[in-house]
């Protein structure tokens, strides 16, 4: 059986947050299971907009966020990898600095719509998703 925890992203449609909490957290990260799949998100609003990232280090292949889900560095002006270090621009996911400089972190499609942040994944999958947290 494949386990690729990308299989566990969320589907098309479904809400991911409201915008008012993402505006006020700055960043988001979100866990989605789909039987022994575990899927990974870090919502990121700057600048009045809202990114989305598959929450994978692309040096160790690792969680980015700290414990209690913190991802951005000291200064708030980047997102930071709790393994490495790495510093990544909120804006695109490009690796400013650390030991995957050049990298991007790989973006997921979001959506916003009546305040709320919705996933626009179109591959058609018909699985039931649901977050950690219900």
């Amino acid at each position: 059986m494949d386990l690729d925890p990308e299989d566990a992203l969320p589907k098309s449609g479904m809400v991911l947050a409201h915008i008012e909490e993402l505006a006020q957290q700055r960043t988001m990260s979100l866990e989605f299971r789909v039987d022994e799949r575990l899927g990974r998100l870090i919502l990121v609003y700057h600048d009045g907009e809202v990114t989305c990232f598959i929450n994978k280090c692309p040096h160790a292949r690792a969680p980015l966020d700290w414990i209690g889900g913190r991802c951005l560095d000291p200064t708030g002006r980047y997102l930071q990898c709790a393994v490495h270090g790495a510093l990544f621009r909120m804006s695109d996911g490009y690796c400013v600095k650390g030991p995957c400089y050049g990298d991007n972190l790989e973006s997921f499609p979001v959506i916003v719509e009546d305040s709320v942040v919705l996933a626009a994944r179109g591959d058609g999958s018909d699985r039931t998703y649901k977050p950690l947290d219900e």
